[in-house]
């Protein structure tokens, strides 16, 4: 029987030792950077992704917060962010409730380093150079005026328990590749633990909310370090995460160095997630799709890793549709063999 956790202790620091496949789902529809405005927010949408999540016997769903240059989350004043949006806060908490009526735990990402190459405007570059680096107490301000009032929700009684944990920047390594830290990974692991910092401080008497930065499958031309490699430098530091998070798409399901990156979470008495995996091949094949699930799924269990999210539970947009396990309103044979899988756990 699958086990499920109510309790305010994390998964991480549980007793619980069943490998369960998750989803990620980022956003909903296709509201990517300003899925939490009124305008956006769909409750139906999202009881129907977190009915399809509940079905599969995931245990977590992983979703975006402040995606995008242009995210419509977070108040901005004068270069400063001045807080978050009333809409945010209202949808999110919508969301958190019917997550937590469901059993399910939300792993919040905070920001999305693939984006960070695309700015409108010189104030967007400007805006998210200072925040990342702490330029004009940018990031200060985000942290006091944005950071805090979210953890005030994840921290709550109501909703810690529904909180699986939060990755400050999904795929942080795109960021560092594209320049956008100071002094490269120095820069990247000072971001990383200065939000780490103040989510351990805010979490008076309860477990604290475990902290990671995601490293992935980066899509910057100019980089091709390889996920497994930056992981086993290691990057991001160990000091400045709770466990680490890799990302890998591929047809064959291979998780490059997967026995290191293992032995890597083992040596420093931390676990390591597979955050992402998926197919790389632009095909729509039901076979493919499903091989490559049961293979990464198989290889990350062996290896040592604590769980795996499968990229993506459903899409809107049919050019992304190979990606989905929902697709066309059908559930695909790879959602069908992680819900058997998590069945069998």
């Amino acid at each position: 029987m699958r086990k499920l956790i109510l309790s305010s202790a994390f998964l991480l620091s549980s007793s619980l030792h069943a490998f369960n496949v998750g989803f990620n789902q980022g956003w909903l529809n296709d509201s990517y950077a300003h899925q939490w405005s009124d305008r956006s927010y769909d409750e139906r949408e999202a009881a129907r992704v977190l009915d399809l999540a509940k079905n599969a016997g995931a245990n977590t769903l992983r979703m975006w917060l402040f995606e995008g240059p242009a995210t419509t989350s977070l108040l901005w004043n004068n270069g400063q962010v001045s807080g978050l949006s009333s809409e945010f806060v209202r949808n999110f908490e919508h969301f958190l409730r019917a997550a937590k009526s469901r059993e399910i735990q939300v792993y919040v990402t905070l920001f999305d380093a693939n984006t960070l190459k695309n700015f409108a405007t010189t104030e967007l570059r400007d805006r998210w150079w200072n925040l990342m680096n702490n330029r004009n107490g940018a990031r200060t301000s985000f942290e006091k005026n944005a950071l805090t009032p979210l953890l005030a929700i994840l921290y709550s009684a109501e909703f810690r328990a529904t909180v699986f944990g939060l990755d400050v920047m999904n795929e942080i390594d795109a960021a560092v590749a594209e320049f956008r830290f100071q002094n490269s990974w120095t820069g990247a692991n000072q971001f990383t633990c200065g939000i780490r910092s103040v989510v351990q401080s805010k979490r008076g008497s309860r477990t604290a909310i475990p902290v990671t930065a995601s490293i992935g499958w980066p899509t910057i031309p100019l980089y091709h370090r390889g996920a497994a490699n930056i992981i086993l430098d290691p990057n991001p530091h160990y000091s400045c995460v709770d466990f680490w998070d890799i990302h890998f798409y591929s047809d064959s399901g291979t998780i490059e160095n997967c026995a290191k990156i293992g032995q890597l979470a083992r040596n420093y008495g931390k676990k390591v997630y597979l955050g992402e995996f998926g197919q790389k091949s632009k095909s729509f094949d039901h076979g493919l799709q499903l091989r490559a699930a049961q293979k990464f799924v198989r290889n990350a269990k062996s290896c040592g890793f604590s769980g795996a999210l499968a990229w993506r539970l459903t899409d809107a947009r049919a050019a992304e549709a190979r990606f989905s396990y929902e697709a066309f309103g059908s559930a695909r044979p790879a959602y069908h063999f992680i819900r058997s899988w998590n069945r069998a756990q």
